[in-house]
């Protein structure tokens, strides 16, 4: 936000995408919110205001999380930028191909994960000869969430919202 001693700035903040992922033990949010700034001068008629518009993305994880091995029921937020978007819907189709070639003949209990953004991996975990879920792990400033679902459909949701958000 630009401040100066003339003018204040206000913003305005408008939903434009919220998409839940619901996991077996917490939830991802995709959400996108359009901003728009105006600064606005001492005196100034609010009609010769022009806004500077922007868009703020972000991943929120809800769920079981553990710091300094205390467990512990948190919502933590991160902002998403254009960039990494687009190179994670790259890893996630990845990823896709890597899992349906290989990661079905894994035994239960493996693991398949790459990071999709720092501080956040994604991958898909082999939970009985029949049933594969999808797990997220997110780790921010000593905190790390562990969440995994009971099927892949949730990293077809965490894919879909994100390409959708990318545009925005």
């Amino acid at each position: 936000m630009i401040t100066s001693a003339a003018s204040i700035p206000i913003t305005t903040r408008r939903i434009v995408l919220h998409k839940i992922v619901e996991m077996n033990e917490g939830t991802l949010t995709l959400s996108a919110f359009a901003l728009s700034e105006y600064q606005v001068a001492t005196h100034q008629h609010y009609s010769t205001v022009s806004p500077r518009k922007t868009t703020e993305k972000i991943l929120t994880v809800t769920g079981p999380c553990e710091r300094d091995g205390q467990a512990l029921e948190l919502t933590l937020h991160r902002k998403l930028l254009k960039e990494e978007i687009a190179q994670a819907l790259a890893r996630i189709n990845l990823l896709n191909e890597f899992f349906s070639d290989l990661g079905r003949r894994f035994e239960h209990g493996t693991e398949t994960l790459l990071p999709l953004f720092e501080g956040f991996h994604a991958g898909y975990r082999k939970i009985d000869l029949k049933t594969t879920g999808a797990v997220f792990i997110f780790e921010q400033e000593g905190t790390r969430c562990e969440l995994v679902s009971s099927s892949v459909g949730e990293m077809t949701y965490l894919r879909d919202g994100l390409g959708n958000i990318l545009n925005l």
